[in-house]
């Protein structure tokens, strides 16, 4: 019942936006009759379909399944009247952008009313839940004697099985209604491709504008690449994986919606950005069924909205410890070699890192070895998604230094573009390198890093900045031995990731840093319960550089630091058994603004020694992580890391 009330919420929210489309035809269409006749028509059915589809939410928790059916089907044909009316006037681009996105309704609303049949026709044997057959197909539902006008009996749920295998055949219809909601994702996915394209073109000149529309482009690609593998690898049984990269695809969709945000000034921005409202929550309600398959199985009765940690629910896992050891492979023989001066030094491939993964082969299963020698590389590098399984080594932290200074000052950037080093390609390694934006602490968002490599590893490498040093945007990533130094908010994103036996350092900020300040180590940004993501921190030191501890000592009070405070409402972050040092102070973690996200994200400690480790004045929105439940976080269950393919080749 949940999931069908769920697919009828949905059809709900793109039935008002379409009648918006609808009435904006109408305001349009000012003395061209035809226009005018169908605006109004199409306006008309719409709110019928409407009233027929708030009946059918109303009736279905009381069993009257038939009158559902009844007014969706109604429903249902009143919105393919509106397309029909328009199909004939359609001779502007708005008329036919509303007949596209009337497709996608249509789409969903008979997706819903094929759930609410299968549930009229056999109840709770969700096995016969299958694509609708006919009398045609030689399929008849029940009823009384011909004469009789009584109610019609839904038979009681038959407990025969078809031939093959009942769990198999239940698995398999819930992927079929699964794979729907996805079809109908990615359907609305390449609408917003096309809206965002539409920006860009539109562009030509105003330079926040073509920064927001070529981010939303690539974030829509990058989530159409992970819906497509989601969409692959569900059949096989692959739920972990598929929640990973949905959650993803999720992040990637929302990013495209933040990025148009800040440039919101036309009717194709506007009207792109609600279309995006449309296509996340059409991707959340995907992500839901696919947890709620991964979690409960076959046991139907439990495929309820999510809850999470702060809710009392604790997935399963293995001991803390499990889930193989990830490393970066030692001793592989470099494919290419990067020097300072290419001419005068070593006799190297390449002078530029960039350069050396220009040069590697795309979609490669096999890894590229880039050797990096000692030196300080100033550029700006970018390994993208087609760039598979590179592998970065240095000569080690502070000798291979690779180094920029973009940040949100500059006209035409945003966060995302600042990071002197970013990575897209899966499969991504890197060891010996240290990695920074110079920006300084009065410039403000200035990335170092910034990863979106699912399965990658980081292992013994330097990453310093200010304010936004380590952006762990998506995906899973494992950071091992690592140092990272910035101040505000400088390890953050919305990926899991477990950051092992690393040492985070706060830094001094502002150009008068004795004035004192509030600093967030980490803001982690899930906006979805049922993204797999969140921040695992494990063994590492929290502490200051020397520079930052004299400024502490000197006055305390006015020098506040934080483990974390929630970017978005869903910020997951976990601090076990960590050395965290005297500047954490005895609240511990630091709210975004009023009471935001501090009834829904999940900031918990386990077994932390040191100073700041003292738990009795903690905020009371943080958790203690009871003990049978600390294994949730190992890098077995949170990142799968069991299941990486670490070859040595």
């Amino acid at each position: 019942m949940e999931i069908i009330q769920s697919a009828l919420s949905i059809s709900g929210d793109n039935l008002r936006q379409a009648q918006s489309f609808s009435d904006q035809i109408l305001k349009a269409s000012t003395g061209v009759s035809d226009h005018v006749t169908a605006a109004n028509n199409c306006l008309e059915h719409l709110r019928n379909a409407e009233y027929r589809l708030r009946s059918t939410v109303e009736v279905l928790p009381r069993g009257g399944y038939k009158h559902a059916r009844a007014w969706m089907s109604g429903g249902l044909a009143y919105q393919y009247d509106c397309w029909s009316a328009l199909k004939y006037v359609n001779d502007t681009k708005l008329i036919h952008d509303t007949m596209s996105f009337l497709n996608n309704l249509i789409s969903l609303t008979s997706n819903g009313l094929s759930l609410i049949r299968a549930l009229d026709v056999f109840g709770d044997d969700v096995a016969k839940w299958a694509p609708v057959r006919t009398e045609r197909d030689g399929f008849w539902e029940s009823g009384g004697a011909l004469g009789e006008g009584g109610e019609l009996r839904v038979p009681d749920a038959v407990n025969a099985g078809p031939d093959w295998s009942e769990k198999k055949w239940v698995i398999w219809v819930k992927e079929g209604i699964i794979q729907s909601a996805l079809s109908i994702s990615g359907d609305n996915l390449r609408q917003a491709q096309s809206f965002s394209d539409q920006i860009l073109k539109a562009s030509t000149g105003v330079a926040d504008h073509v920064t927001a529309a070529n981010n939303c482009l690539e974030h829509l690609r990058n989530a159409e690449y992970r819906l497509r593998s989601t969409v692959e690898v569900l059949p096989r049984g692959g739920y972990k994986h598929a929640r990973a990269w949905m959650s993803g695809g999720l992040a990637y969709q929302y990013d495209c919606w933040s990025a148009l945000k800040y440039v919101n000034d036309t009717k194709l921005i506007h009207d792109t950005m609600s279309f995006l409202n449309n296509l996340i929550s059409l991707t959340s309600n995907g992500l839901s069924l696919i947890r709620a398959l991964d979690v409960f199985g076959d046991d139907v009765a439990k495929w309820a909205p999510v809850r999470t940690e702060r809710d009392g629910f604790w997935e399963s896992g293995g001991a803390l410890g499990e889930g193989g050891e990830l490393r970066v492979p030692v001793g592989l023989k470099a494919d290419v070699t990067v020097c300072k001066s290419k001419n005068n030094n070593g006799g190297c491939d390449y002078g530029s890192v960039q350069d050396a993964v220009n040069a590697g082969p795309d979609w490669s299963e096999k890894k590229w070895v880039i050797w990096v020698k000692e030196g300080v590389y100033e550029e700006t590098v970018r390994v993208g998604l087609e760039k598979r399984n590179v592998v970065v080594y240095g000569d080690g932290i502070g000798k291979t230094v690779i180094t920029g200074n973009l940040n949100v000052g500059q006209p035409g950037l945003s966060t995302y573009n600042t990071a002197t080093f970013g990575v897209v390609g899966d499969g991504f390694m890197a060891s010996g390198l240290t990695i920074e934006n110079t920006a300084g602490p009065d410039a403000h968002q200035a990335v170092a890093f910034r990863s979106d490599s699912d399965q990658s590893i980081i292992e013994n490498c330097e990453f310093l900045g200010n304010q936004d040093t380590l952006y762990a945007h998506s995906l899973r990533q494992f950071y091992k031995s690592c140092i990272i130094q910035g101040n505000v908010d400088f390890i953050f994103g919305n990926s899991a990731s477990i950051f092992q036996d690393c040492t985070i350092l706060v830094r001094p900020r502002q150009l008068k840093p004795e004035k004192g300040e509030n600093n967030a180590v980490t803001a982690h940004g899930r906006i979805d319960p049922a993204q797999s993501t969140g921040f695992v921190f494990q063994n590492c030191l929290i502490n200051g550089t020397e520079e930052y501890m004299r400024l502490y000592y000197s006055k305390p009070k006015v020098h506040k630091n934080y483990l974390g405070r929630p970017w978005k409402e869903f910020s997951r972050t976990v601090f076990i058994d960590c050395n965290l040092e005297a500047l954490i102070t005895p609240q511990g973690w630091m709210p975004w603004t009023g009471d935001f996200a501090l009834k829904t994200l999940y900031y918990g400690e386990s077994g932390n020694t040191g100073k700041g480790s003292d738990l009795s004045a903690r905020v009371t929105w943080s958790s203690q992580i009871p003990a049978e439940h600390v294994n949730v976080y190992s890098v077995g269950n949170f990142l799968q890391g069991d299941q990486w393919k670490l070859t040595s080749s």
